[in-house]
């Protein structure tokens, strides 16, 4: 995290997000459960990812855009392991959670990573785009009829 000089918001990095997004799902997660409140872990998760678009920084967005649906796989493995924990069967009870919970909150994935991709749209997103694409555009391209099968040289 970095306190930005002017103003008191806080400007996070592209892992600082993802933090941010997993911390808050798991969090609502075991919440969830506790307080039996179906709906938590998806609003939670939401919460996150919208929180995490707002304040990471804005060379990090493109990370920040692609990792929402595999934060959720994240979240929704380690509360399912963590649910299953005391069952007569863990890895069947923790993959029958999973597959269910998938079913569910699905609908909640969706928003997540649309919010995030919203959100981070005006906030420099197309910049982050236009730079890889610039990157890989200046990056050497085999000369044709050239193969280069194994980059990593023996010969020296």
């Amino acid at each position: 995290m970095r306190r930005r000089s002017a103003g008191s918001s806080i400007t996070l990095t592209g892992r600082g997000g993802i933090v941010v997004i997993f911390g808050a799902g798991l969090l609502a997660v075991f919440l969830g459960r506790m307080l039996d409140i179906g709906v938590l872990p998806g609003a939670g998760f939401v919460a996150g990812c919208v929180l995490a678009a707002v304040a990471t920084r804005k060379g990090d967005l493109l990370a920040l855009v692609v990792t929402p649906p595999m934060i959720f796989l994240g979240i929704t493995v380690t509360g399912e392991f963590a649910a299953a924990i005391g069952e007569p069967s863990v890895l069947r009870s923790a993959f029958v959670g999973i597959a269910t919970t998938f079913a569910a909150q699905a609908p909640w994935l969706f928003l997540g990573t649309a919010l995030v991709v919203v959100v981070t749209l005006p906030r420099g997103l197309p910049d982050n785009l236009r730079t890889l694409r610039a990157l890989r555009a200046s990056q050497p391209r085999p000369v044709e009829g050239e193969t280069d099968d194994d980059p990593v040289r023996w010969d020296n």
